[in-house]
């Protein structure tokens, strides 16, 4: 016989069937016991909140890093450089400052609706640039809080921000005027993962005073990280040197039962009287807790009042200051023939009343330039310590700017294409960039605006107008507005560019105007003797035929620039072509192999090399190696 089947079980006695997880709990939830019911309850409401309402109305953490993609500006290569101490807000995150490596966060604060557009403003307050970060998706945002790369591209018209790389490197490929069409509008977001680029313009850095703070002691502060609130006229100021409440806990000051004591930082005011608010605070569990807070009114300051020490005792507080005198970089841009390089002129925005406060300003141009750092003698206060370089794209200049009393002050600005102002240093700067290209005729009409808008006698443009004017071969309007020029002005600056002018670019010169070059060169290196200068009078004592005197004042000009660390400059370059042609003359071929060989070890380095004299050192070395196989 056989076995009998077995039975089949009961499906449900054992178990529930259902279509979907929500049917099945559906049926079972309310069979459970009670504190797995409200175990089951809480784990739904808490996923609820941090998932859902956690993000639409309390807090939106935003990380991005700000990667600058530009080109080496000796090379040409495209390069991609991590913005620090950048500032970034957002109207209801409060500020950050990108840190060494580029990176921020930002909490905002909701409700912010997924796929929608924030937008955040990145810069000084007063040139400010904006880009927009799409909102993060709820659940994504609990594991990722919206960690975005940002791609900032500078070019001759502006910055560009962007969240594609593709269309960031595309950008960096075409010329300024192609992208002028590209300022969209900030109010509006194509989507999530769409490509945002913005067109920064940004305005003009005008002339204001500064409060530089020597000491600042505070007491009787209970122990506590704290960081400080500082406020001018109402609105928030970032000081590098003073931890505030974007800063890392690391940054915050532990206080013990010694006073707080801070030194040497600088508050900008501007140029009117303003009202300066320094608070010290600390942070709590929920917020924050002001420990102290002084306030005070800061008054401009005349020629004669500035560098005064002032002292305010307020509460708590003890504050020593000196207002600094007003300044402000400026800048001039153009683009240049043929090349897709940009030229930048920039200078030191004083105004006359404060000019003799200043005495030195250093320029740092970062590290894709040879040489970065730029000072006296290469630039100078006859001409408001304008330079001039080119390059490949638009990019931040810096300044240590030292007064009088030896307090010093750091700036910066933004050169791109265009005029920062409508001055007259501003058309000079343009017209120097102008000519530097030997764009003659659009120098000419940028000098003849400066000229006119300093009521016609303004020393540095004529010079550039009449050096243009020889650019163009009109040597006799050249030569009088030069006699123009240094008639009203006998600075060192306008009598070595009249000199070189007779004994470099005027044909055929004669004997008498080579005794005056070399006349007015000599005044010249009396008055502010440097490298260039002394190359200038050497090159007049040759064409003169004294070779003797030619030498020595080449070789004390060589020392110079040796001393100052300009060998990197075009002026070494320059003398060492002109010691070369003295020393054949005095009959030392070795010396004068060596100088030549030193113009073509400069043109092998630097970008800055002047083609006809590689092309002329080139010959006499080949000469002298035929005559000295």
């Amino acid at each position: 016989m056989p076995p009998a089947p077995k039975p089949i079980p009961d499906p449900a006695r054992y178990s529930v069937q259902a279509p979907d997880l929500f049917a099945f709990l559906k049926q079972t939830f309310a069979k459970m016991p009670r504190w797995v019911q409200v175990i089951g309850w809480l784990v739904i409401l808490f996923l609820f909140v941090i998932l859902v309402l956690y993000p639409l109305l309390g807090i939106n953490y935003f990380q991005g890093t700000v990667i600058e993609m530009t080109r080496d500006q000796n090379s040409g290569q495209r390069k991609n450089v991590r913005v620090a101490k950048l500032r970034v807000h957002q109207s209801s995150g409060g500020i950050s400052f990108t840190n060494d490596d580029g990176e921020f966060t930002i909490a905002v604060r909701g409700p912010i609706l997924p796929s929608t557009g924030t937008d955040f403003s990145v810069g000084d307050p007063t040139a400010e640039q904006d880009f927009t970060l799409p909102a993060p998706w709820p659940f994504i945002s609990l594991f990722n809080p919206n960690l975005r790369k940002i791609f900032r591209v500078p070019l001759g018209d502006g910055l560009h921000y962007y969240l594609d790389q593709k269309e960031a490197e595309s950008t960096l490929q075409r010329k300024p005027s192609e992208l002028k069409s590209q300022n969209r509008n900030r109010s509006t977001f194509g989507g999530i993962f769409s490509p945002r680029a913005v067109l920064a313009a940004a305005p003009p850095a005008e002339p204001g005073f500064t409060m530089h703070v020597n000491l600042l002691q505070i007491e009787n502060i209970p122990a506590s990280d704290i960081y400080f609130r500082i406020r001018v006229n109402g609105s928030e100021t970032h000081i590098d040197s003073v931890p505030d409440a974007t800063s890392p806990s690391s940054k915050r000051l532990s206080v013990d039962a010694k006073p707080i004591v801070l030194d040497d930082f600088d508050i900008p005011i501007g140029s009117q009287r303003a009202q300066v608010e320094i608070g010290v605070l600390t942070k709590r569990l929920f917020g924050e807790q002001q420990l102290g807070l002084a306030s005070l009114v800061v008054e401009p300051a005349s020629p004669s009042q500035v560098g005064e020490l002032k002292t305010i005792r307020q509460a708590n507080f003890l504050i020593r200051y000196e207002i600094l005198p007003p300044v402000a970089l400026g800048c001039s841009g153009i683009n240049r023939k043929n090349n897709g390089m940009i030229g930048l002129s920039f200078w030191l925005d004083n105004p006359s009343q404060f000019r003799n406060t200043v005495t030195a300003v250093q320029y740092d141009l970062g590290p894709t330039y040879n040489p970065s750092l730029v000072s006296f003698p290469t630039v100078d206060k006859a001409n408001s310590w304008t330079y001039s370089i080119a390059g490949y794209s638009p990019q931040v200049v810096r300044a240590t700017v030292t007064f009088q009393d030896g307090t010093s002050l750091d700036l910066n600005t933004f050169c791109k294409v265009g005029r920062s102002s409508e001055s007259a240093t501003a058309y000079y700067a343009q017209a120097r960039s102008y000519y530097f290209d030997e764009q003659f005729d659009q120098a000419i009409q940028s000098a003849n605006k400066a000229i006119q808008l300093a009521g016609g006698s303004f020393n540095p443009a004529l010079s550039v107008r009449a050096s243009a004017l020889a650019g163009l071969g009109k040597f006799p309007d050249a030569l009088q507005a030069y006699k123009i020029a240094i008639s009203n002005d006998r600075s060192a600056l306008m009598l070595n560019s009249y000199a070189w002018f007779l004994v470099n670019y005027l044909p055929n010169p004669t004997k008498e105007q080579l005794l005056e070059a070399a006349r007015v060169a000599t005044e010249a290196t009396d008055k502010e003797p440097n490298g260039a200068r002394f190359d200038t009078l050497g090159w007049a004592e040759y064409k003169l035929g004294d070779f003797k005197s030619a030498l020595r004042a080449l070789e004390t000009g060589r020392a110079f620039l040796e001393r100052s660390g300009l060998t990197t400059n075009g002026n070494w370059q320059t003398i060492q072509y002109h010691l070369g042609f003295t020393l054949l003359k005095l009959q030392q071929p070795s010396a004068a192999q060596r100088a030549f060989q030193e113009v073509l070890a400069f043109a092998n380095k630097y970008k800055n090399s002047n083609p006809e004299y590689v092309n002329e050192a080139e010959k006499q070395l080949a000469s002298l190696n035929k005559a000295n196989p």
